[in-house]
């Protein structure tokens, strides 16, 4: 379970822990929400708008193949910043 950082609401974090996201989108909430990551950096590293990131981590859509695969990446260099 993802637990609250200072920079995500507890509302967030709640629909984050319920939503049914693939595993690797939980684990980029997870490094967002440790690493105090804002959505609006999240998405400036994927390209796309704050809309998406939030509709990824809330399993309201699917990220695309290619943002599926620089995932893993992008978790990883979140989680180095805790």
């Amino acid at each position: 379970m993802v637990q609250a950082a200072r920079g995500h609401s507890t509302q967030f974090i709640r629909r984050v822990n319920r939503s049914d996201v693939p595993h690797v989108v939980r684990m980029l909430a997870m490094a967002c929400i440790s690493s105090e990551a804002s959505i609006a950096e999240v998405a400036g590293m994927f390209d796309v708008s704050r809309a998406t990131v939030y509709n990824w981590l809330n399993g309201v859509s699917v990220p695309r193949a290619a943002q599926l695969e620089i995932m893993p990446k992008i978790t990883s260099r979140l989680n180095k910043r805790k």
